[in-house]
């Protein structure tokens, strides 16, 4: 799922528990390797992983929920973990989240695309090939590498 779908699905059960004064901490990471050796791709790598955070507050009392599973069931249960995390001490803090403020200052930051695996390995073998011809004293067993990698971070 994206996280646009997790946060509606997130918010509507908020909404369902009556948990009004929340906060949804949302990271992703996204990364792709390869390597050669020879001029021929002997490694390849590609991993995906990422959570999704959730702070509540429920009569004064500050419940937290977290979890690495990105489905529509899990969306709807977190609301309830979170709510039995807060009521679970018996005595109440004196918290809140912050509601935010009226206007914040622009933040412009430049949105990359992550190369594809194609495009990786086309450009890892490209590399080594190019060393080759660059220097005579590139030998066999010369190996060249690329990766891209990629954050997402969300706060609601």
């Amino acid at each position: 799922m994206n996280f646009d779908a997790l946060k509606n699905t997130l918010v509507s059960a908020l909404s369902d528990a009556a948990l009004g004064e929340y906060e949804i901490y949302y990271m992703s990471d996204e990364s792709v390797s390869v390597s050669t050796l020879n001029k021929e791709v002997n490694s390849f790598a590609s991993a995906t992983s990422g959570g999704l955070c959730l702070r509540v507050v429920v009569d004064g009392r500050m419940g937290y929920a977290s979890t690495e599973l990105m489905t529509e069931a899990e969306m709807r249960e977190l609301p309830e973990r979170a709510k039995a995390n807060a009521l679970a001490p018996e005595k109440p803090d004196t918290v809140g989240i912050f509601a935010g403020s009226d206007e914040y200052e622009e933040l412009k930051l430049a949105k990359v695309e992550l190369l594809s695996a194609e495009e990786l390995k086309k450009y890892a073998i490209e590399t080594g090939e190019a060393l080759f011809l660059k220097d005579k004293s590139v030998k066999a067993g010369t190996s060249s590498q690329a990766i891209a990698a990629g954050t997402s971070i969300r706060l609601v």
